[in-house]
């Protein structure tokens, strides 16, 4: 997702940083929610849906460490 801003060259945000603690599963972060500095205006929907919260599933979690044990092992082959 792209969040078009026309600012002063001096203004131009790095990044944007978006905070979804307390959010729940299943929710939208929009343009809208987005903080930016005084100096920049937004010329995306304040609609647009930036981020959806989603839960990881149990079985995403459960492979989690096989697939990091498998990296790991890719990472000490190549040494």
């Amino acid at each position: 997702m792209h969040v078009l801003v026309k600012a002063p060259a001096t203004a131009i945000p790095e990044s944007i940083v978006v905070d979804v603690e307390g959010r729940k599963d299943g929710e939208n972060v929009t343009v809208a929610d987005l903080t930016f500095p005084a100096d920049v205006e937004v010329e995306t929907d304040p609609e647009s849906i930036v981020v959806v919260i989603a839960t990881p599933s149990s079985s995403a979690v459960e492979d989690a460490p096989a697939a990091e044990q498998a990296a790991d092992a890719e990472e000490a082959s190549a040494e």
